[in-house]
């Protein structure tokens, strides 16, 4: 859903991390991993009631991190034994958090998908320990009285209980609470509750638009033409990608003792190394970025 490119002016990016093995990634359950990274928390498709939610996971040791939502970025450094962890704000309903790290000339990326709604309450065992909600989401292929099959994004069919507890919200303009009477077959939606044998019992349905891409990429490479508002960074093929850096940009820089500090563009060099967050339209349009010290 949203790419990293290397580029320094040294050498070919080497491939990507080898996969982490910490014992934190090893005892989760709830690990989604790809090339090199690994995301312990959130829980995939996991449902969260606070827009603040917690990124933690696992890559190379002394490694830099970037994670983004359509709402936030956040920039850290994983410690000695690779672990990192932050704080990432998403919006309502369905969201993709991009975690991406990298260390020298090798890089790793990992997405996972979450849901948030404030409506949702925490259910527990006989025993009081919690049980974690999960969303589903598909568009519905038949009703019935205490039942909504759908067919979910990776094309599985999906069967969803429903009682006179389950409540509904159509979300697609702005969040408007609805009747059952008032969900159709059609109709996409993200399906809230908790897993019992094949059925998820739902408390909650959101009609929501289809999900769709996120434009959100990350960049590194570096700067071969600097001004106040556009810059070009080079990629390992050769090519260059504009960087608009007119709006409203967060830079950071490492500081003499390695830590991330705030910058401003204007103290970045022509050959320094950069990476650069945001949305990818003819050009990036920059929303975080971080200045590596001159060599």
């Amino acid at each position: 859903m949203a790419f990293f490119v290397w580029q320094t002016t040294k050498k070919q990016p080497s491939q990507t991390f080898p996969e982490p093995t910490s014992q934190s990634q090893k005892d989760s359950p709830t690990v989604v991993s790809s090339d090199g990274i690994s995301i312990v928390e959130p829980l995939s498709l996991g449902v969260y009631t606070e827009t603040s939610i917690t990124v933690s996971g696992i890559t190379q040791p002394n490694a830099y991190v970037a994670v983004a939502s359509t709402e936030d970025i956040s920039f850290v450094r994983s410690d000695d034994q690779g672990d990192f962890i932050t704080e990432i704000t998403v919006e309502g309903g369905y969201n993709t958090i991009h975690v991406w790290g990298f260390k020298d000339d090798s890089f790793a990326q990992a997405d996972i998908n979450v849901v948030y709604s404030s409506q949702i309450q925490e259910n527990t065992t006989e025993d009081q320990r919690p049980v974690k909600n999960i969303a589903m989401l598909g568009s519905i292929t038949d009703i019935s009285e205490n039942a909504i099959q759908i067919k979910t994004t990776d094309d599985l069919i999906e069967q969803l209980s429903i009682d006179e507890e389950t409540t509904y919200a159509n979300i697609i303009d702005s969040t408007e609470e609805i009747d059952f009477s008032e969900v159709a077959i059609g109709d996409f939606i993200i399906a809230i509750g908790t897993r019992d044998a094949n059925t998820l019992l739902t408390q909650r349905i959101l009609v929501s638009e289809v999900p769709v891409n996120t434009v959100l990429t990350g960049i590194y490479g570096s700067i071969d033409e600097l001004s106040a508002s556009e810059f070009l960074v080079t990629h390992a093929d050769g090519k260059q990608y504009s960087i608009d850096a007119t709006g409203k940009i967060d830079v950071t820089k490492d500081d003499e003792n390695g830590d991330i500090v705030r910058a401003r563009l204007s103290e970045a060099t022509a050959g320094e190394r950069i990476i650069i967050v945001g949305d990818l339209e003819d050009e990036l349009i920059a929303s975080r970025i971080h200045i590596f010290p001159s060599e």
